[in-house]
């Protein structure tokens, strides 16, 4: 028994397939997108921007904290006493603490991701975040080494000229972030 279809029979027949084929097609590339886009999420809104913010933090404590040794040294320079001055470097203190510490919760973030950690690197150079992490830890020991704030005792120039480097540092592991 042989059927005959008409073409418009046989269109029907294979376009139904096809039909379902694509409406299932959509939905699991929609599926797919929205699994994309929640990840994607995590990674741009989530993490780099804590990165982001976390660096520009750093770089307002580390201001402020050269701000603070700055004002005390020119009072001290100014001949005003230790002990009329003596409260003013808790500013420094608390400064270089919370700079140093949101560096390091950066360096942790940011090693939790390759690209961030080594893949990404700084543009015009062969920088990448790990290698200005490490620079800016053996820079931030060589500046508070430098000068003695509570003290005033040391290379005040060497002080200031390593400020520069660090705060040169942050500037590019922000450039990264935001790259």
């Amino acid at each position: 028994m042989k059927l005959k279809l008409s073409m418009q029979q046989i269109l029907f027949v294979v376009a139904i397939p096809l039909m379902a084929a694509l409406v299932i097609s959509v939905i699991v590339a929609g599926t797919e997108m929205n699994s994309v886009r929640q990840e994607s999420e995590v990674v741009f809104y989530e993490h780099l921007y804590t990165i982001s913010s976390d660096l520009i933090n750093a770089d307002r404590d580390f201001y402020q904290a050269m701000l603070a040794a700055t004002k005390y040294h020119n009072a001290i320079s100014n001949g005003e006493s230790a002990l009329s001055v003596s409260g003013k470097t808790d500013d420094y203190k608390e400064n270089v603490q919370q700079t140093l510490e949101g560096v390091q919760n950066v360096a942790a973030l940011a090693r939790q991701d390759a690209d961030i950690w080594t893949g990404t690197k700084a543009e015009g150079s062969d920088a990448t975040f790990e290698s200005l992490y490490n620079e800016f830890e053996s820079n931030f020991a060589e500046w508070q080494a430098a000068f003695d704030v509570e003290n005033n005792k040391g290379d005040w120039y060497t002080f200031n000229a390593l400020f520069e480097k660090i705060r040169g540092n942050i500037s590019t592991m922000s450039d990264i972030t935001e790259a």
